[in-house]
């Protein structure tokens, strides 16, 4: 009970770790996707309008005569590993994020080219770290044991099985289910009736005769299998 009662604690607190790194995420990630379309959007929108008003008047490449090169996003393959155990790796008490984890390479293509008068096309490709956290180890359990015996023969007993673990879960992995299982047994009532085995043959007469005109005896006896119980 007191090991399941840990591991219920321990997932209790796994999972609002997980909650709150969530959260945290999920506000840094707005945070940047503001920043990138405030460059795409805003930006970028920025000097190509003070570029066509500074050439409205040209003769040689008027606004009408401009075409920008336009890229699509960004598609990334595939990382070159999926996690490593020496993140975060530290060079003299600091963390250094271009040594650990792998690489992966990002690609994408020309929308529309650019003519001599338009922006010209960004890189088409680019390489990006990836894969910087520790591999997650998933919680290994033993098999179940047999079943204890039935705390009670009748009246409503129970009975356990366990199975212990192995590996306990890390950096994200599965959590471990019950290490405990207990089901009812023993739920017949306790009320038995008696049963009597046969009876054995009668035994020979305690009197040859009957002087005085007394009367011998003889008797048979049977065994108890089993006891009565209860309100049998």
């Amino acid at each position: 009970v007191g090991s399941k009662n840990a591991l219920t604690s321990e997932s209790d607190e796994k999972t609002v770790q997980a909650r709150e790194l969530k959260v945290d995420y999920e506000r840094e990630m707005a945070v940047c996707k503001g920043r990138i379309d405030e460059l795409l959007f805003t930006d970028v929108c920025a000097v190509r309008k003070v570029r066509n008003e500074v050439l409205l008047s040209s003769t040689v490449s008027p606004p009408s005569k401009i075409t920008d090169c336009e890229v699509s996003d960004w598609v990334a393959e595939e990382c070159s590993v999926r996690c490593d155990n020496s993140c975060p790796h530290r060079v003299g008490g600091r963390i250094d994020p271009s040594a650990c984890g792998g690489t992966k390479r990002l690609r994408r293509s020309i929308v529309i080219k650019a003519n001599e008068f338009g922006i010209k096309c960004p890189s088409l490709r680019k390489d990006t770290r990836c894969g910087q956290y520790k591999c997650s180890v998933d919680c290994v359990m033993s098999k179940w044991s047999g079943w204890s015996k039935c705390t009670k023969e009748c009246g409503g007993g129970a009975r356990q099985k366990t199975r212990s673990i192995l590996t306990k879960p890390n950096h994200g992995g599965k959590f471990c289910d019950s290490p405990m299982e207990t089901e009812a047994c023993g739920t017949q009532s306790c009320d038995r009736d008696c049963k009597l085995d046969r009876w054995s043959r009668w035994s020979p007469c305690s009197m040859a005769c009957t002087p005085g005109r007394r009367s011998g005896f003889q008797e048979r006896r049977r065994k108890v299998l089993v006891p009565v119980r209860g309100n049998g």
